[in-house]
């Protein structure tokens, strides 16, 4: 688990322990890395690590819980109202895009739960705009959220595996004709 103060100091100690990481990844494997070896690359020390971090694992967690937090704030303040469905995915993927060094590194070591989780955790953002801007009267949230976090996940996968190459408009496309190709079924699964 990780237990940042929302000062300054503390959210910078942690970003450089996450960048110290990601510099001891180019030249180790995950399971290989130590405290003392991101320690030393971040030039925070082990004090530091563990007021912030109890395992390494949680300086991953902790990055792609701020940057779901980060990207789900971002839209809900840059979109007043729910214009489309399209919207959302071009932009959630445009921000994903642009910082993806987290997913990459997530993906590499197997650890999608964290990816999952992170989603999940911040969902509320998301879902307090949506409520405000949806009639909804009845849904399953749990099944609401996972379904879209698995989309995510199956596709960011696929995006990375196939050499980054489709814009944040041609994911969606993609997305929005998988949709409806489905709708056209009597399978959905």
């Amino acid at each position: 688990m990780y237990h940042i103060k929302q000062d300054l100091r503390a959210i910078k100690s942690a970003e450089l322990l996450y960048e110290g990481l990601i510099e001891c990844m180019k030249e180790k494997n995950f399971e290989k890395i130590s405290i003392s070896d991101i320690s030393s690359k971040s030039s925070v020390g082990r004090a530091t690590f563990y007021r912030n971090f109890d395992t390494i694992v949680d300086i991953l967690y902790w990055k792609c819980n701020q940057q779901f937090k980060e990207v789900l704030t971002k839209y809900v303040n840059d979109n007043s109202k729910l214009d489309d469905n399209k919207g959302l995915i071009k932009y959630v993927f445009q921000y994903w895009m642009e910082h993806i060094d987290i997913l990459e590194t997530l993906l590499k070591i197997g650890r999608i739960d964290i990816i999952f989780n992170s989603f999940m955790e911040n969902s509320y953002i998301l879902m307090d705009y949506l409520n405000k801007n949806l009639e909804i009267k009845e849904f399953n949230y749990d099944y609401f959220i996972s379904f879209r976090v698995g989309i995510f996940i199956g596709v960011i996968s696929t995006w990375i595996e196939k050499g980054k190459k489709e814009s944040s408009e041609d994911i969606a496309n993609i997305i929005e004709q998988q949709i409806q190709l489905v709708k056209g079924q009597h399978i959905i699964f």
